[in-house]
């Protein structure tokens, strides 16, 4: 397990049974936090095929957290998934409203899933 801190942003960063699993421990994924949320998992994401970000501690996401975790699904390997996780009813609403939930898998309960 590994933890990237910064002046306002946490994420825990882990890989359970082969799956990388990210965790952004904040309240609001706004535009400073996608950001420091890429330096964080950018990485650790990178030529992934599965991905999970669980997102039990963020109660609000905007435009730019969209495009944050949209950003992340691109530095994974072709073909790779990244699955959100742990979504309360305003973010799972926000990702429908906008279609995000197309491209971006998101299920209402945290990680484990079966990958």
């Amino acid at each position: 397990m590994h933890f990237a801190r910064n002046d306002m942003h946490f994420a825990r960063i882990e890989e359970e049974r082969g799956v990388l699993v990210v965790t952004p421990l904040v309240r609001e994924l706004g535009a400073e936090a996608a950001r420091q949320l890429q330096e964080a998992a950018g990485d650790a994401i990178s030529e992934r095929s599965l991905a999970i970000v669980c997102l039990s501690h963020v109660e609000d996401v905007d435009c730019s957290g969209l495009a944050g975790l949209v950003a992340l699904m691109k530095r994974m390997a072709p073909e790779g998934e990244l699955r959100l996780t742990g979504a309360g009813p305003a973010v799972r609403a926000l990702l429908a409203v906008t279609q995000v939930d197309q491209v971006l898998p998101c299920h209402a309960d945290p990680w484990p899933l079966t990958p």
